[in-house]
């Protein structure tokens, strides 16, 4: 009888450890250990126990180095725009982007690329873009106070200071800055070059810098996703829009973005779209960072 009671819990203790090997977790392991203290594969629940919490190490430090990758990548890819002056809102398609104003910008820099999914999951653990699963793409269906929590987080790491270009900013260097050769589209008279939109993106976002660049070196300023730009909107703001460095108006209805998107006709260099405002976002709808 003794001995079938032993074989019959060597047996239990048996099985207790092939399903623990199956599921393979500390909890199972954790808990053949406290059913069984000085049982018969201790050593190896033990050394199984050992090896996943060396695994979730690895991939943990492997992940927080991807993402301090991503967040070096935005931090190390802002352009020099030289300052200048330039015609704001020139040759402008739509009325509520005129008239045209000659404005003058001290100098700023500007991100090179839109700010991607693998660079917002980074710093905010998350990506609620609608095209998932593309770390290069640009994040999109970001509201604009997304926009400012990502700025804040971004700031407190980094020790610097990013926020939104101003729409003044956003399209001086949309234009060239400093270099611009005139072109109707950001970089070219050729909107296929440069941009992604209605006529071929195949109704979805693409990878930043599959394009052509424009003149200082930036990309898909015309299409892919239209970005948030700092500025309120208000009708009649262009009218008595200040000389020097302007900011937007103090108020307005929402806020702009500027340089269209994906499923537009028209990328104009400088596209105007107001806002739903800015508890929004959209699918069509992104953002780029300026230093100061």
């Amino acid at each position: 009888i003794t001995k079938r009671l032993e074989a019959h819990a060597i047996a239990k203790e048996t099985k207790a450890w092939e399903n623990a090997k199956t599921t393979n977790t500390i909890e199972v392991y954790t808990t053949y250990l406290v059913e069984y203290p000085e049982g018969i594969f201790k050593a190896e629940v033990t050394n199984a126990i050992t090896g996943i919490k060396k695994e979730e190490s690895e991939m943990l430090a492997a992940q927080e180095q991807k993402n301090n990758n991503a967040i070096n990548a935005l931090l190390e890819s802002m352009v020099f725009v030289k300052g200048g002056t330039f015609m704001m809102n020139f040759k402008m398609r739509y009325a509520n982007s005129k008239p045209a104003k000659k404005v003058t910008l001290s100098s700023f820099n500007i991100g090179k690329y839109e700010v991607t999914q693998a660079q917002w999951r980074a710093l905010m653990g998350t990506n609620p873009s609608y095209y998932k699963n593309c770390d290069q793409c640009p994040v999109e269906n970001v509201s604009f106070n997304d926009v400012q929590r990502f700025l804040k987080k971004l700031n407190k790491i980094s020790g610097k200071r990013y926020r939104l270009p101003t729409a003044a900013q956003w399209e001086y260097a949309a234009r060239g800055g400093d270099k611009s050769l005139g072109y109707e589209f950001s970089g070219s008279n050729d909107l296929f070059s440069v941009g992604w939109f209605m006529y071929n993106s195949k109704n979805k976002t693409h990878k930043v810098g599959g394009k052509r660049p424009n003149e200082i070196g930036l990309y898909d300023m015309s299409g892919n996703v239209a970005e948030w730009c700092s500025d309120f909107y208000n009708k009649d703001y262009y009218s008595v829009i200040p000389s020097n460095n302007p900011k937007g108006p103090s108020s307005g209805t929402g806020r702009i973005t500027r340089g269209a998107c994906w499923n537009t006709e028209f990328c104009d260099l400088a596209e105007f779209v107001l806002s739903e405002g800015s508890h929004s976002g959209d699918r069509g709808i992104g953002f780029r960072v300026v230093s100061f």
